[in-house]
């Protein structure tokens, strides 16, 4: 199992009939993947290292 995060906008405006995103991490969590979704606003560096409070 892979652990996936999502850069994406708002998950509420997001339009689950066209987001290829949103497709793309529905396909990875039904295989099984433990999937995370963030938005820009909510990734950082730290000590070189990119990470996300989302």
């Amino acid at each position: 199992m892979l652990k996936i995060a999502f850069q994406m906008d708002p998950i509420t405006g997001v339009n689950v009939n066209a987001d290829s995103t949103f497709d793309i991490a529905l396909e990875a969590y039904s295989r099984g993947h433990e999937i995370w979704v963030y938005e820009p606003k909510d990734m950082a560096m730290e000590d070189g290292k990119v990470r996300s409070d989302g």
